[in-house]
């Protein structure tokens, strides 16, 4: 077995970066840095032909990704150059648990002090930065957020704590998500937010999971194709829009970008232990008074979403379902809720590769 699937061949696109993909598609690629008032350096891309006619969108996935899942799709044009081709100046950003961002001014990533954070540090530190950082180099007066999965859960979380933050936001699309209000059918994400596996890993030294693959993995799933398709079926099916299957192994080989394992936690709690109202996290007294203006936390709420809102799902997202979302949109302000379409014919992974 070992001899046949090394036999398989390794296309040079698999080894591009995001920039190399970027500009494959003739457009202008540069790397940005942001740095988090907790000290976390953080990368991000700009995309861009010529002078952008548009205000700047950003691109957000969470958890799990790499930047690369806006550029990847090879049956169609990728979603963040879909936007480009329209003038707008795109971002796509990332997070402190990010393969390529994982530095800090302080501690290194291998050692406890980096990896104590959780899903709260992400929407109250690093989507503040990347938000500042991106208005201050365009001198725009707003910028669109296409949060994808908890991408778009994040800005909710926060502007629940900082509601200024929603008047910076011209259009917020939220796809393929709905809050902290899911009920997930995926077996591999059931896997991923268990916490067995998470302690297991904390007890071995593990504070993150979810590492870019490996090319022998990329290999065995393009060598045995009906394992590749039974290990994405409930993320992504490409039989239904009439995809290539034998793209699969190339998307999941660029798909992940690490994942910290205690993020992976907290949304295996609002999965398994769902709830409507909650209080927001407890960063302890000193962070409380910075980020909430209290000691104690704030009993979350999504009606300081005072921006345009799209709702977008797909009838056949076994993540994140079409009742889950018309479930988080009634606690949205109604009145900003500009479009609403959770039936496409599409599933989680659909969004980005069909």
């Amino acid at each position: 077995i070992g001899i046949y699937i090394n036999l398989v061949e390794v296309p040079q696109e698999l080894d591009f970066s995001d920039q190399e993909l970027v500009e494959k598609h003739g457009f202008n690629s540069t790397e940005h840095y942001v740095t988090t008032s907790d000290g976390y350096v953080i990368r991000g891309i700009r995309i861009f032909k010529g002078t952008p006619k548009g205000p700047p969108v950003v691109f957000f996935q969470y958890p799990v990704a790499s930047i690369d899942v806006f550029l990847i799709n090879k049956d169609t044009r990728p979603p963040a150059l879909k936007v480009a081709d329209e003038g707008f100046d795109v971002w796509i950003i990332s997070t402190r648990d990010n393969i390529k961002s994982r530095q800090h001014i302080k501690y290194s990533n291998d050692s406890s002090e980096y990896w104590d954070f959780s899903f709260a540090h992400v929407a109250q530190f690093d989507l503040p930065a990347w938000i500042n950082s991106i208005l201050q180099e365009t001198r725009a007066p707003k910028l669109g957020f296409l949060g994808y999965g908890y991408g778009a859960t994040a800005l909710t979380h926060l502007v629940a704590a900082k509601p200024h933050y929603s008047e910076l936001i011209g259009l917020f699309a939220s796809i393929a998500s709905a809050g902290d209000h899911f009920a997930c059918n995926s077996w591999a994400m059931k896997l991923m937010i268990s916490e067995p596996l998470i302690n297991a890993m904390k007890l071995v030294g593990r504070r993150h999971m979810m590492e870019p693959a490996t090319k022998t993995f990329y290999r065995a799933l393009t060598a045995f194709p009906l394992l590749a398709r039974f290990m994405t079926k409930d993320r992504f099916d490409p039989y239904i829009n009439g995809d290539d299957p034998e793209a699969i192994p190339y998307y999941a080989y660029k798909f992940n970008g690490g994942i910290n394992s205690e993020v992976m936690r907290y949304i295996g709690k609002q999965t398994f232990k769902p709830h409507s109202l909650n209080l927001m996290h407890d960063f302890g007294e000193e962070t409380n008074k910075l980020i909430y203006n209290d000691t104690t936390p704030l009993v979350f709420s999504y009606h300081h979403l005072n921006t345009s809102i799209a709702l977008i799902g797909g009838k056949h997202d076994k993540i994140v379902t079409s009742e889950n979302i018309a479930i988080y949109s009634k606690f949205l302000p109604r009145s900003n809720i500009v479009f609403y379409k959770v039936d496409y014919e599409t599933d989680h992974g659909g969004f980005l590769f069909s």
